[in-house]
């Protein structure tokens, strides 16, 4: 019965004793676990890389190719290097259209351009490469693919509407109405489209259409 009385005092006497030095113990820094693993020089944040940077505007109405290069940070004496550069490749700034899409890519953002790509049309861009000071320019001819699409409507107001309204998933505004134009002049002789149609009517057609790269 001693012995375990001389047991039991003992274990009490360490327990106090490891909780006193618990309590006087300072507390301890949180590490992270890259902390404890890494060598010091390895621990310091490694900047993420930086990709190419694009981004992608239009050209407005009444502004020049050159204003536009400007308004995207390239100087006065590189406009006009790509203007003669886009000159040379057979293309004429002047006549550019209104809402011409210019996509821009740079190695970062910030920093002048590298390529600058002028989507001329749903076929056919240019495509614009600085080496060194020097501007390059070759023009590119992109693909048609061909399809065939049912278009169907019913009259409410005129053909015209309907139709914008059937086939808008399938063919841009202008496309549209040329599509109403081609199915009233095939009926030109059975059915005037502006007087003999009635509400109610419906229409069906069966459309061959070229849908470009960019699928407009």
């Amino acid at each position: 019965m001693k012995k375990h009385l001389v047991r039991a005092t003992g274990w009490v006497i360490a327990a106090s004793i490891l909780a006193v030095a618990l309590r006087n113990s300072p507390e301890l820094r949180e590490h992270r676990a890259a902390d404890v693993l890494l060598p010091r020089e390895t621990r310091a944040e490694t900047p993420a890389p930086r990709g190419p940077f694009s981004r992608t505007e239009r050209l407005n109405r009444g502004e020049t190719l050159i204003g536009l290069l400007k308004r995207v940070g390239i100087n006065e004496q590189a406009a006009q290097e790509v203007v003669r550069a886009a000159a040379a490749s057979a293309v004429d700034a002047r006549y550019l259209k209104a809402g011409m899409p210019v996509e821009l890519t740079a190695d970062s953002a910030g920093v002048d351009p590298r390529e600058l790509v002028f989507h001329l049309g749903v076929d056919r861009l240019l495509r614009m490469r600085r080496i060194g000071d020097a501007w390059t320019g070759a023009e590119e001819r992109l693909p048609w693919s061909t399809d065939t699409v049912v278009v169907s409507g019913t009259i409410h107001a005129n053909l015209y509407q309907a139709m914008d309204s059937s086939a808008s998933r399938f063919f841009p505004g202008h496309a549209r109405d040329e599509l109403a134009w081609a199915l009233a002049d095939i009926f030109e002789y059975r059915v005037d489209m502006s007087r003999d149609l009635q509400e109610g009517d419906q229409f069906r057609a069966l459309v061959e259409r070229s849908v470009g790269a960019q699928g407009v």
